[in-house]
Protein backbone atom coordinates (compact mmCIF):
# COMPACT_ATOMS: atom_id res chain seq x y z
CA UNK A 1 0.00 0.00 0.00
CA UNK A 2 2.82 2.36 0.91
CA UNK A 3 4.45 1.64 -2.46
CA UNK A 4 1.30 2.71 -4.33
CA UNK A 5 1.01 5.89 -2.27
CA UNK A 6 4.60 6.82 -3.15
CA UNK A 7 3.91 6.22 -6.85
CA UNK A 8 0.75 8.34 -6.72
CA UNK A 9 2.64 11.13 -4.97
CA UNK A 10 5.34 11.09 -7.65
CA UNK A 11 2.75 11.15 -10.44
CA UNK A 12 0.97 14.09 -8.80
CA UNK A 13 4.29 15.92 -8.46
CA UNK A 14 5.13 15.45 -12.16
CA UNK A 15 1.64 16.59 -13.19
CA UNK A 16 1.92 19.70 -11.00
CA UNK A 17 5.33 20.62 -12.41
CA UNK A 18 4.12 20.08 -15.97
CA UNK A 19 1.05 22.25 -15.38
CA UNK A 20 3.13 25.06 -13.85
CA UNK A 21 5.61 24.94 -16.72
CA UNK A 22 2.85 25.10 -19.34
CA UNK A 23 0.89 27.88 -17.64
CA UNK A 24 3.91 30.12 -16.97
CA UNK A 25 5.17 29.60 -20.52
CA UNK A 26 1.79 30.76 -21.84
CA UNK A 27 2.57 34.28 -20.64
CA UNK A 28 4.94 36.55 -22.55
CA UNK A 29 6.60 38.61 -19.82
CA UNK A 30 7.02 39.14 -16.08
CA UNK A 31 7.13 42.54 -14.36
CA UNK A 32 9.61 42.90 -11.49
CA UNK A 33 9.10 45.70 -8.93
CA UNK A 34 12.02 48.03 -8.25
CA UNK A 35 11.45 47.96 -4.48
CA UNK A 36 10.34 45.18 -2.14
CA UNK A 37 8.17 45.72 0.94
CA UNK A 38 10.61 43.97 3.29
CA UNK A 39 13.41 46.50 2.62
CA UNK A 40 13.42 50.28 2.81
CA UNK A 41 15.23 51.25 -0.39
CA UNK A 42 14.84 50.83 -4.13
CA UNK A 43 16.89 47.86 -5.34
CA UNK A 44 18.29 47.30 -1.85
CA UNK A 45 21.24 44.87 -1.95
CA UNK A 46 20.58 44.76 -5.75
CA UNK A 47 17.82 42.21 -5.03
CA UNK A 48 15.46 43.61 -7.66
CA UNK A 49 18.17 43.62 -10.31
CA UNK A 50 19.12 40.07 -9.35
CA UNK A 51 15.46 38.98 -9.55
CA UNK A 52 15.15 40.40 -13.06
CA UNK A 53 18.42 38.77 -14.08
CA UNK A 54 17.39 35.33 -12.75
CA UNK A 55 13.98 35.49 -14.46
CA UNK A 56 15.68 36.28 -17.78
CA UNK A 57 18.18 33.49 -17.17
CA UNK A 58 15.42 30.93 -16.61
CA UNK A 59 13.28 31.53 -19.69
CA UNK A 60 11.22 34.60 -18.79
CA UNK A 61 11.06 38.01 -20.47
CA UNK A 62 11.58 40.23 -17.42
CA UNK A 63 11.01 43.98 -17.23
CA UNK A 64 10.99 46.63 -14.58
CA UNK A 65 7.67 48.48 -14.69
CA UNK A 66 9.23 51.65 -16.16
CA UNK A 67 10.70 49.58 -19.02
CA UNK A 68 7.42 48.07 -20.14
CA UNK A 69 6.71 48.32 -23.88
CA UNK A 70 3.20 48.81 -25.24
CA UNK A 71 1.77 45.34 -24.62
CA UNK A 72 -1.44 43.82 -23.31
CA UNK A 73 -1.23 43.91 -19.52
CA UNK A 74 -2.89 40.53 -19.18
CA UNK A 75 -0.30 38.86 -21.42
CA UNK A 76 2.13 39.02 -18.51
CA UNK A 77 2.78 38.06 -14.91
CA UNK A 78 3.55 40.31 -11.95
CA UNK A 79 6.23 39.22 -9.50
CA UNK A 80 6.00 39.67 -5.74
CA UNK A 81 9.02 38.78 -3.61
CA UNK A 82 8.59 38.36 0.14
CA UNK A 83 11.46 38.21 2.60
CA UNK A 84 11.53 37.34 6.28
CA UNK A 85 14.63 37.64 8.46
CA UNK A 86 14.98 35.23 11.37
CA UNK A 87 17.27 34.38 14.25
CA UNK A 88 18.74 31.44 12.33
CA UNK A 89 17.27 31.49 8.82
CA UNK A 90 16.47 34.26 6.37
CA UNK A 91 13.59 33.19 4.13
CA UNK A 92 12.55 34.43 0.69
CA UNK A 93 9.81 33.23 -1.65
CA UNK A 94 8.42 34.43 -4.98
CA UNK A 95 4.79 34.77 -6.07
CA UNK A 96 3.65 35.28 -9.66
CA UNK A 97 0.22 36.88 -10.12
CA UNK A 98 -1.79 37.52 -13.26
CA UNK A 99 -3.14 40.94 -14.26
CA UNK A 100 -6.16 40.55 -11.97
CA UNK A 101 -4.01 39.74 -8.94
CA UNK A 102 -4.78 36.02 -8.98
CA UNK A 103 -1.88 33.89 -7.76
CA UNK A 104 -0.58 31.68 -10.59
CA UNK A 105 2.58 30.30 -8.99
CA UNK A 106 4.38 30.31 -5.65
CA UNK A 107 8.00 29.21 -5.36
CA UNK A 108 9.53 27.07 -2.66
CA UNK A 109 10.91 29.03 0.27
CA UNK A 110 14.58 29.84 -0.21
CA UNK A 111 16.64 29.90 2.98
CA UNK A 112 20.06 31.14 4.04
CA UNK A 113 22.01 31.14 7.32
CA UNK A 114 24.49 33.84 6.30
CA UNK A 115 24.73 36.67 8.82
CA UNK A 116 25.30 39.67 6.57
CA UNK A 117 21.97 40.98 5.24
CA UNK A 118 23.17 41.63 1.69
CA UNK A 119 24.57 38.11 1.35
CA UNK A 120 21.81 36.22 3.15
CA UNK A 121 18.99 37.81 1.11
CA UNK A 122 20.90 37.21 -2.13
CA UNK A 123 21.54 33.55 -1.24
CA UNK A 124 17.94 32.98 -0.12
CA UNK A 125 16.59 34.55 -3.33
CA UNK A 126 18.80 32.31 -5.46
CA UNK A 127 17.62 29.27 -3.50
CA UNK A 128 13.99 30.28 -4.04
CA UNK A 129 14.66 30.43 -7.78
CA UNK A 130 15.75 26.77 -7.80
CA UNK A 131 12.09 25.69 -7.84
CA UNK A 132 11.48 28.06 -10.79
CA UNK A 133 14.53 26.78 -12.66
CA UNK A 134 13.21 23.21 -12.39
CA UNK A 135 10.08 24.17 -14.35
CA UNK A 136 12.01 24.80 -17.57
CA UNK A 137 9.84 27.79 -18.47
CA UNK A 138 10.20 29.28 -21.95
CA UNK A 139 7.90 32.25 -22.30
CA UNK A 140 6.48 33.10 -25.68
CA UNK A 141 7.49 36.24 -27.51
CA UNK A 142 5.84 39.50 -26.40
CA UNK A 143 3.45 41.13 -28.87
CA UNK A 144 4.08 44.86 -28.93
CA UNK A 145 1.53 47.29 -30.33
CA UNK A 146 2.70 49.62 -33.06
CA UNK A 147 5.56 47.41 -34.28
CA UNK A 148 5.91 44.57 -36.73
CA UNK A 149 8.30 42.74 -34.45
CA UNK A 150 6.86 40.17 -32.07
CA UNK A 151 10.12 39.43 -30.33
CA UNK A 152 11.47 42.00 -27.91
CA UNK A 153 14.18 41.30 -25.40
CA UNK A 154 13.79 42.79 -21.94
CA UNK A 155 15.66 46.05 -21.76
CA UNK A 156 18.61 46.04 -19.35
CA UNK A 157 18.88 48.97 -17.02
CA UNK A 158 20.79 47.00 -14.56
CA UNK A 159 22.93 44.12 -13.99
CA UNK A 160 21.13 41.80 -16.38
CA UNK A 161 23.35 42.82 -19.33
CA UNK A 162 25.59 39.90 -18.46
CA UNK A 163 28.25 37.94 -20.26
CA UNK A 164 29.74 36.36 -17.15
CA UNK A 165 28.01 35.57 -13.88
CA UNK A 166 30.03 35.47 -10.68
CA UNK A 167 29.23 32.64 -8.26
CA UNK A 168 27.25 33.75 -5.18
CA UNK A 169 29.85 32.02 -3.00
CA UNK A 170 32.57 34.24 -4.42
CA UNK A 171 33.76 36.83 -1.93
CA UNK A 172 33.69 40.18 -3.68
CA UNK A 173 35.42 43.03 -1.84
CA UNK A 174 33.86 46.49 -1.95
CA UNK A 175 36.74 47.69 -4.07
CA UNK A 176 37.19 45.08 -6.80
CA UNK A 177 40.87 44.58 -7.68
CA UNK A 178 41.50 44.72 -11.40
CA UNK A 179 43.64 41.81 -12.55
CA UNK A 180 43.68 42.79 -16.22
CA UNK A 181 45.54 45.63 -17.86
CA UNK A 182 43.48 48.81 -17.77
CA UNK A 183 43.99 51.82 -19.94
CA UNK A 184 42.87 55.44 -19.77
CA UNK A 185 39.84 56.34 -21.87
CA UNK A 186 40.57 58.33 -25.00
CA UNK A 187 37.43 59.36 -26.90
CA UNK A 188 37.74 60.24 -30.55
CA UNK A 189 35.82 63.47 -31.00
CA UNK A 190 33.00 63.73 -28.46
CA UNK A 191 31.66 60.15 -28.32
CA UNK A 192 32.69 56.48 -28.30
CA UNK A 193 30.52 53.59 -29.55
CA UNK A 194 29.99 50.21 -27.87
CA UNK A 195 27.82 47.10 -28.28
CA UNK A 196 26.36 44.75 -25.66
CA UNK A 197 24.06 41.77 -26.33
CA UNK A 198 23.12 43.13 -29.77
CA UNK A 199 22.29 46.63 -28.51
CA UNK A 200 24.25 49.77 -29.41
CA UNK A 201 25.54 52.25 -26.86
CA UNK A 202 27.28 55.61 -27.04
CA UNK A 203 29.50 57.18 -24.40
CA UNK A 204 29.56 60.97 -24.45
CA UNK A 205 31.71 63.32 -22.43
CA UNK A 206 30.06 65.67 -19.94
CA UNK A 207 31.45 68.19 -17.44
CA UNK A 208 31.74 65.58 -14.67
CA UNK A 209 32.84 62.57 -16.70
CA UNK A 210 30.86 60.58 -19.26
CA UNK A 211 27.24 59.62 -19.89
CA UNK A 212 26.34 56.18 -21.27
CA UNK A 213 23.32 56.08 -23.61
CA UNK A 214 21.55 53.18 -25.29
CA UNK A 215 20.68 53.95 -28.90
CA UNK A 216 16.99 53.27 -29.55
CA UNK A 217 14.58 54.00 -32.39
CA UNK A 218 12.94 56.71 -30.30
CA UNK A 219 16.29 58.32 -29.41
CA UNK A 220 19.12 57.84 -26.96
CA UNK A 221 18.17 56.60 -23.48
CA UNK A 222 20.42 57.36 -20.50
CA UNK A 223 21.78 54.22 -18.81
CA UNK A 224 24.09 55.93 -16.33
CA UNK A 225 27.18 58.06 -15.84
CA UNK A 226 30.89 57.34 -15.44
CA UNK A 227 32.74 59.34 -12.81
CA UNK A 228 36.53 59.19 -12.88
CA UNK A 229 38.17 57.96 -9.65
CA UNK A 230 41.77 58.32 -10.83
CA UNK A 231 43.66 58.36 -14.11
CA UNK A 232 42.56 54.86 -15.10
CA UNK A 233 39.50 53.70 -13.14
CA UNK A 234 35.91 54.93 -12.92
CA UNK A 235 32.67 54.43 -11.05
CA UNK A 236 29.47 53.77 -12.99
CA UNK A 237 26.27 55.17 -11.47
CA UNK A 238 23.10 53.77 -13.08
CA UNK A 239 19.73 55.53 -13.30
CA UNK A 240 18.58 53.93 -10.02
CA UNK A 241 21.58 55.38 -8.15
CA UNK A 242 23.48 52.09 -7.86
CA UNK A 243 27.26 52.49 -8.03
CA UNK A 244 29.63 49.93 -9.59
CA UNK A 245 33.35 49.77 -10.26
CA UNK A 246 34.23 49.98 -13.95
CA UNK A 247 37.26 50.27 -16.18
CA UNK A 248 38.44 50.03 -19.79
CA UNK A 249 40.44 46.92 -20.65
CA UNK A 250 43.37 46.66 -23.05
CA UNK A 251 40.93 46.37 -25.99
CA UNK A 252 39.21 49.59 -24.82
CA UNK A 253 36.05 47.65 -23.95
CA UNK A 254 34.01 49.10 -21.09
CA UNK A 255 33.77 46.62 -18.19
CA UNK A 256 31.23 47.25 -15.40
CA UNK A 257 31.39 44.93 -12.39
CA UNK A 258 28.73 44.28 -9.75
CA UNK A 259 28.66 41.86 -6.84
CA UNK A 260 27.13 39.10 -8.97
CA UNK A 261 27.90 39.75 -12.60
CA UNK A 262 30.11 41.44 -15.15
CA UNK A 263 28.93 43.58 -18.07
CA UNK A 264 31.24 43.96 -21.05
CA UNK A 265 30.49 46.66 -23.61
CA UNK A 266 32.63 45.96 -26.67
CA UNK A 267 34.25 48.97 -28.28
CA UNK A 268 33.29 49.64 -31.89
CA UNK A 269 36.35 50.36 -33.99
CA UNK A 270 35.99 53.65 -35.83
Amino acid sequence: MTKYLVVLALVFCFISVGFSQESLSDYSFVVVPEKYDFVNETDKYQLNSLTKFLFNKHGFNAYFDREMPDVRRCDGLWAVVNGKPGFIWTQVYIILNDCSGKEIFRSEVGKSKLKEFSKTYTAALRNAFLSIEELGVQQKEPVIFGTDESKVQAEDDSPSEVLKEISPETEVPKSVPIATVIVPLVISGSAALFTNNGANFVLEENKNGYTLYQQMETGNKVKGTLVQKNNETYQFVDTSGNTFNCYFDSEKNLVIETSFQKMIFEAVRQ
